[in-house]
């Protein structure tokens, strides 16, 4: 893994809606030293590394479903970002873990991610960090 003042951060579902604001934000910040764009389409999310890449993003193709594959491309990779659909957070979870990269999601529906708490993820003694942003219910606290 790089030192924590050189990131090296994969995107995936780099051809979607919100990653090219982060590849464009993190192609500014002086922390990530490279950026990997992953996406299904190949050809768009090379079009997002040209134009919000900043010279420092290349793309590659990815399918997330294929977690030992996803595992393949993230070797060397610190974090993974994942702005893809909420359905296959499990699927890059499992990516990472393999890879010993880092993951972030960007939230959503918290019954999808809630099961990697007691799935092998938890249980394999990981040392990452993961964060998923979004909602999930809050039990009130008896007063």
């Amino acid at each position: 893994m790089s030192s924590p003042t050189s990131v090296s951060v994969a995107i995936l579902g780099a051809a979607g809606t919100i990653a090219p604001a982060i590849v464009r934000d993190l192609a500014a910040s002086e922390e990530a030293a490279s950026l990997l764009l992953l996406d299904l389409d190949a050809g768009r999310a090379t079009a997002v590394a040209s134009e919000h890449g900043g010279g420092k993003a290349r793309a590659a193709g990815a399918d997330a479903r294929d977690p030992a594959a996803l595992a393949a491309a993230l070797d060397g990779v610190d974090v993974l970002i994942n702005s893809a659909s909420y359905r296959i957070n499990l699927d890059a979870m499992h990516a990472c873990l393999a890879a010993g990269c880092h993951y972030l999601d960007l939230g959503g529906l918290y019954w999808m991610t809630r099961p990697a708490s007691s799935s092998s993820i938890r249980s394999s003694g990981a040392r990452g960090g993961w964060r998923s942003w979004g909602s999930a219910p809050v039990r009130a606290r008896p007063t």
